[in-house]
């Protein structure tokens, strides 16, 4: 009985390590019906790309080179169809974040914000839109978007308050000898830290 079962253990240790020996087609080479890399090279070539790198990788090519825009970039492409599948920016400006050609200038956009009473302390691309921070005629912080072509705006997000306005009292983060918190008992209408 020992016997038949050393042999059975063996037997399935063996099976095991031969099948992780085996290649996966998702391995790191290159399968045998995949258009080759030199083909891609061209194509990306006669697209702009300066490309320094390609080699496969999870069953994908994997590019690294500049895109036409002059941006590091990490690519991956369908070993079939050499369709790009993802593509990953490494340094350079995003996509949106240089104004376009057909974009309006952004010293349009501050006059007009400026002659509705925006105090402007930023306007930069960002996302395809003109994102601008400052002051809006309520004297509110705000993070707002317009868009590039009609100077329209498109969304805004308030992040403060009004300067004028009432502001949350800010907690005190003191500590009596104990190490407790003081703030915590003053916030509850407490004396200092310690409680009656």
């Amino acid at each position: 009985m020992r016997r038949i079962l050393l042999a059975s253990v063996a037997a399935v240790a063996l099976t095991i390590g031969s099948s992780a020996l085996r290649a996966s087609p998702y391995d790191d080479q290159p399968g045998p019906d995949w258009r080759p890399a030199s083909e891609l090279q061209n194509q990306l070539t006669s697209q702009g790309w300066q490309v320094d790198r390609i080699k496969a990788d999870d069953g994908q090519w994997e590019v690294y080179g500049r895109d036409p825009n002059g941006n590091y970039v990490e690519a991956k492409y369908n070993p079939y169809t050499l369709q790009q599948t993802k593509l990953e920016y490494k340094s350079g400006p995003k996509p949106g974040s240089t104004p376009g050609p057909d974009w309006r200038p952004a010293s349009e956009l501050q006059s007009q914000l400026t002659s509705q009473g925006w105090q402007v302390r930023e306007i930069k691309a960002e996302k395809g839109q003109y994102e601008v921070k400052g002051t809006n005629p309520q004297g509110q912080y705000v993070e707002a978007y317009y868009d590039p072509r009609t100077l329209e705006q498109t969304s805004m997000k308030v992040k403060s308050g009004s300067s004028s306005g009432p502001s949350k009292p800010k907690k005190d983060k003191r500590r009596d000898a104990d190490g407790r918190d003081k703030g915590k008992d003053r916030d509850r209408g407490g004396k200092g830290g310690k409680n009656k």
